[in-house]
């Protein structure tokens, strides 16, 4: 029987950086044809930023994407796991 990691592809990983502007990142991940990408502080991962953190964090909140740094809206300290 294989192991998951047999199993899995690794699909190319997205990352954006803190300090950029939702906006930014939004149109970045709109080229990529992703919904999530992580969040890095230099080589560190972060956070994750998704299509539903724009919703619930930017948008229904009324922020501007043009003026508010993803750091603010990411979702921090993303538990993540190896294959």
């Amino acid at each position: 029987m294989p192991e998951i990691h047999e199993l899995i592809r690794r699909p190319e990983v997205h990352s954006v950086q803190k300090e950029q502007l939702v906006l930014d990142v939004v149109q970045f991940m709109t080229q990529m044809n992703v919904g999530a990408v992580s969040v890095l502080e230099g080589e560190n991962l972060v956070g994750i930023f998704s299509e539903r953190d724009l919703m619930t964090r930017v948008v229904s909140k009324g922020l501007s994407p043009a003026d508010t740094p993803v750091e603010q809206v990411m979702t921090p300290d993303p538990v993540i796991v190896d294959a």
